[in-house]
């Protein structure tokens, strides 16, 4: 039995000797088809070979692509969970041969336990958390002390702790400044406030001061301390999608047609910035995405005055999708006097047959959903002449695992269509942002 079931092009014969020469360095044994002796049948050596191996290595190019018979050694590879896809040139391989279950074998040679359990229990709902999910007993809680940024992957989640928290009465101070998740500027911040947070509960110290809340008004440079989150006074201001690709203070009149894209989940539509576990993140000029067929645009006119926008964002979307899995993702941006459109902030609503209808997705009588997505929150100034845009796609790949429309577990996924989307915005389907806004001077 080898190691390694070697298969390729024979166009990259070349390649593949090379690469087999390298494996015995590293005590691996590898078979390729240069081993078959004269005589012996051909088919039956491979199959006998290919079901021994530990694991199938592909080697991608174009000739490989087109290759029936690497596509037919990589499935078995694929349906043995033991494929390992290697690169040999800018190729995009067959959607069935990148299943994200098995990017463990090619970063780390072998399964990785906490990798397939993250994976196969990856859909929302699943009983496989249950055992680390403290919501309950939050009232017997010590005081918390919480610092997180604006572009933390983590801060939707941390937010609603924070409700939770507050709301069984436990004392609690929030920081939010302008950061990714562990940037040396966080940590600095999380530091100071939890020895300070420390000394004054563990040993008597003085209580720290100001508000319990203080949060980075980005484009602004400044701090708000606030008594609570979300921040008290604010008020509601909603921005209506209407046909040209305007977003008005104004709802639409009468009616009109949809628009649409199609989303293919071979060309998944790409993320930019945004929260992210490690840099690059943040925000970043959108004008590559924002140019694709798949994405949506909608942008007002400039604000005529200052908006300091702090608090829970949200969008109602009206779609009709040509598959019952399809995905909603919206992004707000600022778009300055130059025309740049830089990401505020973004959210996404996967939609499944089990999940739809549901509280945050309504089913019409002309088979037209309104999807409430819930954005991330954010603390922002939009400041007069510049642009409130909206996007409206079908993914942030890959930020967001792609939607195969299919309904297979994104992990183990191996058959992907495109989706049709329309999306609404008359009078009968009044699509919309609202973006908290503070009060002038606050």
């Amino acid at each position: 039995m080898s190691d390694i079931f070697l298969s390729y092009a024979r166009e990259d014969r070349a390649v593949a000797a090379a690469l087999a020469a390298l494996m015995p360095g590293h005590s691996w044994t590898v078979f390729w088809d240069r081993q078959i002796l004269a005589g012996s049948v051909f088919d039956d050596v491979i199959e006998r070979e290919i079901s021994a191996a530990r694991c199938v290595m592909a080697l991608w190019s174009a000739a490989s692509v087109a290759s029936q018979w690497v596509r037919a050694e990589a499935d078995e590879g694929a349906q043995r969970s033991a494929l390992i896809a290697v690169l040999i040139e800018d190729v995009k391989p067959p959607i069935a041969f990148r299943r994200i279950q098995a990017a463990d074998l090619t970063v780390a040679g072998a399964p990785v336990a906490y990798w397939r359990d993250f994976v196969q229990h990856g859909e929302p709902g699943d009983d496989f958390w249950a055992g680390i999910d403290h919501d309950a007993g939050l009232a017997a809680l010590p005081p918390v002390s919480m610092v997180t940024g604006w572009w933390d992957l983590f801060l939707p989640g941390q937010l609603r702790d924070y409700a939770a928290i507050r709301a069984a009465g436990v004392p609690a101070r929030l920081t939010i400044g302008p950061w990714l998740h562990g940037e040396p500027a966080e940590l600095r911040a999380m530091t100071q406030q939890d020895i300070a947070w420390l000394d004054h509960h563990l040993r008597g110290g003085p209580a720290p001061a100001g508000p319990p809340v203080r949060v980075y008004l980005q484009g602004a440079d400044r701090w708000l301390e606030l008594a609570d989150w979300p921040p008290p006074g604010r008020t509601e201001s909603t921005w209506y999608l209407r046909a040209g690709g305007e977003l008005s203070p104004d709802p639409a009149r009468g009616d009109g047609g949809p628009d649409t894209f199609v989303y293919d989940p071979a060309d998944p539509t790409p993320s930019a910035g945004g929260p992210l576990l490690f840099p690059p993140g943040k925000q970043v000029d959108n004008a590559a995405i924002e140019a694709r067929p798949d994405v949506l645009v909608y942008t007002s006119e400039p604000v005529p005055a200052t908006m300091d926008v702090a608090g829970p964002v949200s969008a109602r979307i009206f779609v009709r999708t040509g598959r019952r899995h399809a995905d909603v993702f919206v992004r707000v941006c600022d778009v300055d006097p130059d025309g740049v459109s830089r990401n505020v902030t973004d959210g996404i609503r996967r939609l499944r047959p089990e999940t739809v209808p549901a509280a945050d997705v309504e089913a019409g009588a002309d088979g037209v959903l309104a999807v409430e997505v819930e954005l991330a929150p954010t603390a922002y100034r939009l400041k007069a002449g510049h642009r409130i845009r909206l996007q409206v796609s079908a993914g942030a790949f890959p930020r967001y695992a792609r939607n195969f429309g299919t309904g297979e577990p994104f992990g183990t996924a191996t058959r992907a269509v495109r989706c049709r989307i329309d999306v609404y915005h008359d009078a009968a389907h009044p699509a919309s942002l609202s973006l908290p806004v503070l009060p002038a001077g606050s």
